[in-house]
């Protein structure tokens, strides 16, 4: 697929990223490439280069306003992913996060919101890797979100996690 100067685009796993240009660059010193140049929403600053033979598989356009919709009214009838033993939680959290599978990331933010209803009803939190790991997919899903149907990022987190409440 062909991308444009200034497009927002999904870059699996870093996020909402807009295409800034396409450059050859020499980061070996030996070999030159042809890159897409990436700023990610949520990096002030950054400038992320991915080679174009990898854009197929990193890049996607965003969803339609139509897909978001449909999936913010699918939230209620997704379940949650299946909990991992403790050990492997945090192979499957990275492994979910960078799959590029919206219904399945919103599973997983599905199971740890859940995992903090009941540990929060009996005066625990959730771990430090699992609140980053519903950080992160929130911020994936509603950056995303937000963009595609002209709102705020807390706004789009806030529509989510109501409906993750059910």
């Amino acid at each position: 697929m062909d991308y444009k100067i200034g497009e927002h685009v999904m870059y699996i796993p870093v996020g909402v990223c807009t295409v800034t240009g396409f450059e050859d660059k020499c980061f070996d010193g030996r070999n030159k490439k042809s890159y897409i140049a990436l700023v990610p929403e949520a990096g002030v600053g950054t400038v992320c280069y991915l080679p174009e033979e990898q854009a197929e598989d990193k890049l996607r356009s965003l969803k339609s306003a139509d897909e978001v919709q449909e999936l913010i009214a699918q939230i209620p009838s997704i379940s949650p992913c299946e909990a991992a033993p403790r050990n492997d939680r945090r192979a499957l959290f990275s492994e979910i996060l960078k799959s590029d599978d919206t219904p399945r990331i919103i599973s997983l933010m599905k199971l740890l919101a859940q995992s903090r209803s009941e540990r929060e009803s009996a005066g625990k939190h959730l771990s430090a890797g699992e609140e980053n790991a519903m950080k992160a997919a929130l911020t994936m899903v509603s950056q995303e979100f937000a963009l595609v149907l002209g709102i705020s990022e807390s706004e789009a987190a806030d529509r989510i996690m109501m409906r993750l409440a059910g």
